[in-house]
């Protein structure tokens, strides 16, 4: 099976089948024939110009979403994406709330300076 078809038979058509598949997906082997998967079918059946980077964008943000410590290193180590906030590390709920007010704009407060 090739890299795309094993991304194909692991993404299914959604957003929500991509996060499914990321976070299911334990091992550095699996975990690089998606990443490869992914990005042939972005060059196959999309016009984007940057592939490689839509793909790690969307594998990262995915790190926000439960995933633990171990396996974000383990698509960090085949991939090299990183979570559009919080880089490669898993912040505390309260740090994570923290970096939401200061990209809103507000202030450590809530307070949203005028």
């Amino acid at each position: 099976m090739t890299s795309l078809q094993y991304y194909q038979s692991q993404a299914g058509n959604s957003i929500g089948d991509f996060i499914s598949a990321v976070l299911k997906i334990d091992n550095d082997r699996d975990a690089r024939r998606f990443y490869e998967g992914a990005i042939k079918s972005l060059e196959r059946y999309s016009k984007v110009n940057n592939p490689k980077e839509i793909v790690n964008s969307n594998i990262g943000w995915v790190f926000g979403e439960g995933m633990s410590a171990d396996r974000i290193m383990m698509w960090c180590r085949v991939s090299g994406a990183a979570h559009p906030v919080f880089g490669t590390t898993l912040p505390t709920p309260a740090e994570a709330f923290k970096l939401g007010l200061q990209m809103g704009g507000y202030n450590n407060s809530g307070v949203r300076p005028r």
